[in-house]
């Protein structure tokens, strides 16, 4: 009678880890895709919806870590997509993005089911602290070291504009 070799132990530091992944809903293009872009580089998973409804479609099949929402968005809003994903999953952090800074805005949000609020414009450094702060402390561990400013080389600017102000890639003109 021949015994079964017993499975070898895997011990964490032996499989690689799984990537945090972080889902970007912005009707503005160019800052959604900034943001995907350099969260990307800084080492996360991240993916980006145009609006709300199409964001409710991604989670079908997107996971995410933390999801960062706009506030205005056609259609549905950010509260109320907040409001959705707390209903649906009451453990995935949401930072809601806002140029509006009025203690009322952030009170609602916060109502809604946020769990941070970001006023823009704001630094590439602050985002990444938020960001830090809503995963834990794996999420320090796992991003990438790209230098002491912890800026997204595709920046032009430490802080990443309003909707009325789009941050320019390297090698185009400033708006």
């Amino acid at each position: 009678m021949t015994m079964a070799t017993p499975a070898p132990r895997v011990s964490e530091k032996d499989t690689p880890a799984r990537r945090r992944g972080v889902l970007v809903v912005d009707d503005n293009a160019t800052l959604r895709e900034l943001l995907v872009r350099g969260l990307r580089w800084e080492g996360f998973e991240a993916c980006g919806a145009e609006d709300a409804l199409h964001a409710i479609v991604l989670l079908d099949g997107f996971r995410p870590d933390l999801i960062v929402t706009d506030v205005q968005m056609p259609g549905m809003s950010g509260l109320e997509f907040a409001g959705i994903v707390r209903e649906r999953d009451t453990a995935t952090p949401v930072l809601v993005i806002s140029g509006r800074d009025a203690e009322s805005d952030k009170a609602a949000a916060f109502a809604a089911g946020a769990d941070a609020y970001l006023v823009k414009p704001f630094g590439w450094a602050e985002l990444l602290h938020r960001v830090q702060t809503l995963l834990g402390p794996a999420a320090s561990a796992e991003m990438s070291p790209r230098g002491q400013e912890r800026r997204s080389p595709f920046m032009t600017s430490p802080a990443i504009a309003s909707a009325d102000q789009t941050p320019a890639a390297p090698g185009s003109a400033a708006r």
